[in-house]
């Protein structure tokens, strides 16, 4: 017979179908009729012949939708492209398909699109700017097989808004003329990143210049962020009295500079990024001219700039352009003034004007106080031009010279008149320098404007400091005072005094350890008497040019304080008569012995969010110091919190710390005494939170502890914690986007912290949608520094715990997931999901869809993945449905691989229903059933006798069902076996095999097999058939009887031996037999199935015979080798009472192999009674 060809979405639409008969003639047969679409559907093949009816299960095609961005975060401005997948899992194509994506606030359509379809004909529409993206007149193609047909929309998008875009396209958005549609929602979150704004400075050089002169003006851009700042974009109107008096430039790649009127204008420019935390910076170069004498302020006005990426520039910034007449005249100082010593003065003549000032002269009239030095040192770079400066006069005069003209209206003509000045003022004299306007003279009647001022003070020419290499000690200890005296003049300093009285209780230390630089102090000397409360230096002779003079003296206190030790104004002399009028100091702080500090921990947290606040007292005393009490008053806004979470280290101690107090307390401790160079320490801590947004300090004044021997902190401890609003920026991705049911896709989540500080203790919970599920093998990772991934196979949840986010940065999560039912999985993230010990977290959610496809699929993994050879592990194999109905008559056989058995106690474990058969290398399923939209496991226990990685497959296809359908892809699981290892392992058992009585005819031959009841030594299976014959006790014998000793040996480890040395000492009350079993030889030695006699001395062969009392080797010294002594000593003679026989089994690279080779033997001697 022949069935009419129809798709099973007619077939849903319809209440009978025609069959075919062999003859051709058609024959009606009524089908149930359907009042809602199922997931699948049974089609009964009649035989018209009266045949058996045979049913067989199809599952009907639905369509559905996904979405994904890529990349997953851009910077603002950047594209990202948005790729849209449409899947038919019908058998034919759905036609003249169409569907619109409505973007989200902030995103739109890039400037250039790139819109394509994969969909047939279809037409994407996307207009650049636009917020739609839209497909018409598509064909989503058929279902291959098992194999869904899907085809895709893509089209740039960009976004200058920062944080999370989430798009989402709704349930039955999809149109076709199958009247399919996508049954459930999908959505992409597009994470945008957040950019610091552009900082602008601008500026003038020269700042000054003539009326018809030029000054450039440069317009600098600042961008701190990482990344280029690409459509840079600002107009600039300039002053109306200033005007462009060039070609504008700028170094913003790419960009252009053109010029209306006063508006100078960039546009296309780029900004570049920073690098290593340097801002990245460009520039707009304005020449500008002025005719008008004058100042002119200049502004760019706060948020002028524009960007591609929506960066703009949030302050403004200034500058300012003086213009003065056509002659300047300026000066400076280019040395500093030092009492005693001499500046260069430098007079600048500038000529703006087109001609040269012939015949120039001026003259500078120094201030009252100033003098031309000697030497006087003048020189002119004015051609022609003579100066007049003797030394000790008070004026400088130049005359005859010539200025040259200005070049061009940016290169003005300069030329310099430099003179050596000097002052007799003291220190700290301000000499203001002036040449008046309308000094300079010439033929040309041009003259200077304005004035040309400057100042210099005049400086000490000795400069003072003083430090206390330990600026803080205990009582009686000592620290290094250090005096420093510089000479800045340009002459040595000469008869150098000062006295430096120490503060009360501060004392010179015995020993004083007095020392002084001879090379920069000459024949200096140095008084510090040990008990004296001062340090006097006198004589000293310092040299000219920055050299200095150091004094080091040890001092000490027995009394606590803090110690300003002041040397007054002037108290430093000279023959010069140089000195320093202010006052140095140094501090020294002297403790009791306990100190106090804290902190808070994490120091920046958001509002309400406890911190820990940890207070540590200290002891650098050699005594305990008992009864200590303390109490810290918070700064406002700060109160214990909720949970105060209050402990402490400190012994007999009482914490007083409650919920919502703003103050806490410690009372009664013991801190514990300093050990050798360890201070003691104990501690107490407590949660506090801060309400406001702000930075505080908190105090612990000094001398505010108390204790039993009166002792108290003299310095105040502190601490700074900061609040601020925190957050986290979160973007999670499907990759694959669409799997079929029970395959692996692989979830990351990408958390970013915008912040400048680190985000520690960071976790979340992913609860997953109904029907998504850990994967059977997760290969859950993190790249957040410490944290944890916690993910359990076939759950539905899945959780970070203790990561960190470092400042400014990311890391990620990632696990593989798989789904137990088909259509569109929604996984969100939801708003303050993430948790972090600072508090933060994410202020938006995070999406991400995953499309299942209808599916039958086999996972596998091995709980744990990895063991010990000959050890168990449990082979849990998962049976996964994504359709909506029921699989039955499931039935499938795992063969394991090669070193793999089934375990002896299976454990067999079967949730699949049916019946589970194993043999001793497989495992099968007979009758299962899978519900739909689920999974089922069966778990067995399965031991490695090999080692190495062994992995265990169900091929492709492995799957039935009494619907027909199987597994696409194999299910596939490694096991990783490290092999057993242990150190060799010598076993010895000795017996009596013979007794040889003086009458031959009473001679004794043990030939049974003893069992040693008291050992298990002689249980070992290794042990040859024939081995350990022999009594373990022989009964009475008489002098001159022989007893033959037999020890057996075997190599029962898994490892081979190298060095086997046997030592045995002959029993008391008898002799070693010398010629036993050969003249001269008297030990028998048997490796395997060879035996071979051995000598008694100590030559080539293996083994000797040592008499009593001579040295025995290490090997013979049985206390060394009882106490593991390595390698143990001789055996001395006094020891070696009655003999001993050595053999050396194995020497040097030979080795006794392991058992499985095998390896044993024996060694046989003869002793006689005596």
């Amino acid at each position: 017979m022949k069935l009419l060809s129809k798709s099973f979405l007619e077939i849903q639409k319809q209440q009978s179908l025609i069959f075919f008969n062999k003859n051709g003639v058609g024959e009606q047969h009524q089908l149930i009729e359907h009042t809602r679409t199922l997931s699948y559907i049974t089609v009964c093949t009649a035989l018209i012949l009266g045949s058996p009816m045979l049913t067989r299960t199809a599952f009907a095609g639905t369509a559905s939708v996904n979405k994904t961005f890529s990349p997953g975060t851009i910077n603002p401005g950047d594209t990202s492209t948005l790729t849209i997948t449409l899947f038919n899992s019908a058998q034919t194509p759905l036609s003249n398909s169409a569907i619109t994506d409505s973007l989200p606030s902030g995103m739109k359509v890039a400037p250039t699109p790139n819109a394509s379809t994969t969909c047939g004909a279809g037409s994407v529409t996307s207009v650049a700017g636009g917020s739609v993206v839209s497909l018409s007149g598509g064909t989503i193609p058929a279902a291959s097989g098992a194999t869904s047909g899907r085809c895709t929309i893509k089209v740039d998008v960009t976004s200058t808004t920062s944080g999370n875009l989430i798009n989402t396209i709704p349930e039955n958005a999809l149109t076709n003329e199958e009247k399919q549609t996508n049954t459930e929602p999908a959505s992409a979150t597009l994470q945008v990143n957040n950019l610091s704004p552009v900082t602008v400075n601008n500026g003038f050089s020269p700042t000054t210049i003539s009326a018809g002169g030029t000054s450039i003006y440069t317009i600098t851009l600042n961008n701190p962020n990482s990344i280029d700042l690409p459509g840079a974009t600002l107009t600039k109107s300039l002053p109306a009295e200033l005007s462009v008096a060039g070609t504008p430039t700028t170094t913003c790649g790419n960009g252009t500079v053109s010029v209306s009127g006063q508006d100078v204008s960039l546009s296309g420019g780029t900004i570049p990024a920073g690098t290593s935390g340097n801002v990245g910076k460009c520039t707009i170069t304005i020449p500008v001219t002025s005719t008008t004498v004058g100042s002119y302020p200049t502004l760019v006005s706060a948020n002028s700039l524009t960007t591609s990426r929506g960066v703009t520039n949030t302050k403004s910034g200034t500058a300012n352009l003086t213009v003065q007449a056509g002659v300047i005249v300026s000066k400076k100082f280019l040395d500093k003034l030092y009492e005693g010593g001499s500046s260069r003065l430098e007079i600048t003549i500038t000529n703006g004007n087109s001609i040269d000032l012939t015949n120039t002269s001026i003259t500078d009239n120094l201030p009252s106080g100033m003098f031309v030095a000697n030497p006087a040192s003048s020189t002119t770079t004015c051609t022609g031009g003579t100066v007049s400066a003797l030394s000790g006069g008070t004026a400088i005069a130049l005359s005859g010279a010539k200025v040259p003209k200005a070049t061009s209206s940016t290169n003005p003509g300069t030329c310099k008149i430099t003179v050596r000045v000097a002052s007799n003022q003291p220190v700290g004299t301000k000499l203001d320098n002036v040449i008046p306007a309308e000094s300079l003279k010439n033929d040309q009647n041009e003259t200077n404007g304005s004035p040309g001022t400057q100042s210099v003070s005049v400086e000490g020419a000795l400069e003072l400091s003083k430090a206390f290499s330990q600026p803080i000690i205990v009582v009686n200890g000592i620290t290094q005072l250090q005096i420093n005296i510089t000479n800045r003049s340009s002459v040595a300093a000469t008869g150098v005094k000062l006295t430096d009285d120490l503060p009360a209780n501060v004392v010179i230390a015995n020993p004083a350890n007095p020392s002084i630089d001879s090379t920069n102090c000459g024949s200096a000397s140095v008084t510090a008497n040990p008990g004296s409360s001062s340090v006097a230096i006198a004589n000293g002779t310092i040299p000219s040019g920055n050299k200095t003079c150091v004094i080091k003296v040890d001092v000490t206190s027995a009394v606590t304080g803090i110690y300003m030790n002041k040397i007054p104004a002037n108290s430093l002399t000279s023959t010069q008569g140089w000195t320093v009028n202010q006052e140095r100091s140094a501090q020294l702080t002297v403790e009791s012995g306990l100190s106090i500090s804290k902190s808070f921990s994490p120091n920046v947290v958001a509002p309400n969010i406890p911190t820990t606040l940890t207070i540590t007292l200290t002891n650098s005393l050699s005594s305990a110091i008992t009864g200590v009490a303390v109490t810290d008053s918070l700064p406002s806004n700060t109160k214990v919190a909720s949970s105060p979470n209050a402990s402490t280290t400190c012994t007999n101690a009482t914490l007083t710390a409650a919920a919502g107090a703003t103050s806490v307390k410690i009372s009664g401790a013991t801190v514990p005494p300093k050990v050798a160079s360890i201070t003691g320490t104990c501690t107490f801590s407590v949660d506090v939170v801060k309400t406001d947004v702000s930075k505080r300090t908190n105090t612990i004044p000094a001398n505010s502890a108390t204790s039993n021997q009166g002792i108290t902190n003299i310095t105040a401890a502190t601490a700074d914690i900061t609040t601020q609003n925190l957050t986290v920026n979160l973007t999670k991705a499907f990759s694959p986007v669409s799997i079929d049911g029970g395959d692996p896709s692989t979830l990351t989540v990408t958390l970013s912290n915008p912040n400048n500080t680190d985000l520690n203790k960071v976790g979340f919970t992913d609860n997953m949608p109904t029907g998504m599920v850990v994967f059977a093998t997760p290969e859950q990772s993190t790249t957040c520094s410490g944290g944890v991934v916690s993910a359990t196979s076939n759950t539905s949840q899945f959780s970070l715990s203790g990561g960190t986010i470092p400042a400014n940065g990311s890391c990620t999560v990632t696990l593989k997931v798989t789904s137990t039912r088909s259509g569109n999985l929604t996984n969100t993230l939801p708003m303050n999901a993430i948790t972090s010990q600072q508090g933060a977290t994410n202020s938006q959610a995070a999406s991400a869809t995953l499309t299942t496809l209808p599916a039958v699929a086999i996972t596998k993994a091995f709980d744990p993945s990895e063991i010990s050879q000959y050890a168990t592990a449990k082979l849990v194999i998962t049976l996964v449905n994504s359709n909506s109905l029921s699989l039955t008559g499931v039935n499938f056989t795992d063969n394991l691989p090669t070193g793999m058995i089934v375990a002896p106690t299976p454990n067999i474990n079967n949730k699949c229903g049916g019946t589970t058969t194993t043999t001793a290398n497989s495992v099968s399923l007979s009758g299962g059933t899978i519900a739909g939209s689920s999974s089922c496991i069966i778990e067995i226990n399965v031991k490695a006798n090999g080692s190495g990685n062994l992995t265990n497959t169900i091929g492709a296809q492995s799957l039935k069902t009494d619907q027909g359908t199987t597994n696409k892809n194999p299910g596939t699981a490694t096991l990783v076996v490290q092999p057993v290892s242990s150190n060799p392992k010598l076993l010895l058992v000795k017996r009596i095999t013979r007794i040889y009585h003086n009458n031959p005819s009473e001679t004794v031959d043990f030939t049974q097999v003893i069992d040693d009841p008291n050992t298990t030594d002689d249980n070992n299976s290794k042990w040859q058939a024939d081995y350990l014959k022999g009594a373990i006790n022989g009964g009475t014998v008489k002098p001159g009887d022989e007893l033959e000793y037999t020890i057996y040996f075997l190599s029962s480890g898994d490892n081979a031996i190298k060095n086997v040395s046997i030592c045995d000492l002959i029993p008391a009350n008898s002799t070693f037999v010398e010629n036993a079993f050969a003249a001269g030889s008297g030990i028998a030695l048997q490796i395997n199935s060879t035996t071979t006699n051995l000598t008694n001395i100590n030559d080539s062969d293996r083994a000797e015979y040592i008499p009593p009392n001579t040295i025995a080797p290490g090997a013979c010294n049985k206390a060394d080798i009882a106490n593991n002594v390595t390698p143990p000593t001789q055996l001395q003679p006094a020891a070696n009472k009655t003999g001993v026989v050595l053999v050396n089994v194995v020497t040097g690279s030979t080795t006794l192999p392991e058992p499985n080779q095998p390896a044993y033997g024996f060694i046989r001697f003869r002793v006689k009674v005596k």
